[in-house]
């Protein structure tokens, strides 16, 4: 089972499997809930549609996700082979995009119009950190406006960004504005009732990306992640939306 494997040798990278979760701010996600449950017995489809930047462009963060959905159990014992359920999970991913990038796509609406997801995952906020990101709460705002005006029943879930660095002419430092970024979109999720993933204190936190790079899972540039870093995110992701989806109760 990849999940268990990559997950097991991950442990020096500091990874929070305790509080990998989804903090649910007050939403209801109990429909959502009751079709995953039906979608094992040959109910109605469940689309999950991700959005964001070159960091899920690649797909294998989708693929993560897709494959716990279908396929996976809170338990990692249970076996994959006895598990098959009708979800379907798209991307769009675009490199630098920001909030403010998707707020200016006009073939969004269409998009989300054709796929209908009964969930929404919004992966951005890294480039934000490298540039103006005084105005990031009010793009939120704005695009979970244009995703409900396309489909008035979508839950949304959003995601804080790992830790990066930055370049300085003595070398790398970290990448403050991401730790300012996190803390915006967790702001926006409590005050707004919207559900987040909060990849960076998941991922390890303040001192990540050193660990994350020391270990071949984060690139050279040290702000995207390898393909092993990807396929890691993408079954954290997954293993949180089980935990959540896989419980009868939405007190989160």
């Amino acid at each position: 089972m990849v999940m268990a494997t990559i997950i097991a040798t991950a442990q020096p990278l500091g990874i929070k499997n305790d509080v990998n979760m989804i903090e649910l701010n007050g939403d209801d996600w109990s429909e959502l809930m009751q079709r995953f449950a039906a979608s094992e017995q040959g109910g109605d489809k469940l689309t999950v549609l991700h959005i964001g930047d070159s960091h899920i462009k690649p797909g294998i963060v989708t693929a993560e996700v897709r494959q716990a959905l279908r396929h996976g159990c809170v338990n990692d014992s249970d076996s994959l082979a006895t598990i098959s359920r009708n979800v379907e999970v798209e991307c769009i991913g675009i490199n630098g995009a920001t909030y403010a990038t998707y707020l200016n796509r006009s073939d969004l609406p269409r998009r989300l119009q054709q796929l209908k997801p009964q969930l929404t995952i919004i992966s951005l906020g890294t480039n934000e950190a490298y540039g103006n990101y005084g105005s990031i709460q009010g793009n939120i705002e704005s695009l979970l406006y244009v995703i409900r005006r396309a489909c008035p029943n979508v839950k949304i879930l959003l995601t804080t960004p790992l830790e990066t660095q930055k370049h300085r002419s003595r070398g790398h430092v970290i990448q403050s504005g991401i730790a300012e970024v996190r803390d915006m979109i967790l702001r926006y999720g409590k005050a707004h009732h919207v559900a987040v993933w909060d990849f960076y204190t998941v991922g390890g936190g303040a001192g990540a990306s050193g660990r994350w790079l020391a270990a071949r899972h984060m690139s050279g540039d040290r702000i995207h992640l390898t393909r092993d870093g990807y396929h890691l995110q993408g079954q954290l992701l997954g293993k949180a939306l089980l935990r959540l989806l896989q419980t009868e109760g939405t007190d989160n």
